[in-house]
């Protein structure tokens, strides 16, 4: 798993999200907890830091809109300025990292 620079782990909640994306970065595994070779780790937001590891912080990982109606004016301002109108579904992550 990874190599000189580390590994990074990634909750496995995550993966519906974030699997497509990032499915070509070297040493990236989706697990339940960090393996022990991890020097970071992408945490569900509100859960105590595993041992050996502190919280850096929390940042949104996706963002994701569907519309709720059709309405014209709507559709476009969509078209025009690509503004999403309606509730937009936030994912965010706590980013944790290995202490020495």
């Amino acid at each position: 798993m990874g190599g000189e620079q580390g590994a990074v782990a990634a909750d496995v909640t995550f993966l519906p999200a974030l699997g497509w994306y990032l499915r070509d970065v070297p040493g990236l595994v989706f697990t339940f907890s960090p393996p022990t070779e991890a020097k970071a780790y992408l945490a569900v937001p509100g859960q105590p830091a595993p041992v050996g590891y502190r919280i850096v912080r929390t940042w949104p990982i996706a963002q994701g809109w569907v519309p709720n109606a059709i309405d014209g004016l709507d559709w476009w301002r969509w078209l025009v300025y690509r503004e999403s109108y309606g509730s937009l579904t936030s994912t965010e992550a706590d980013l944790l990292v290995k202490e020495p």
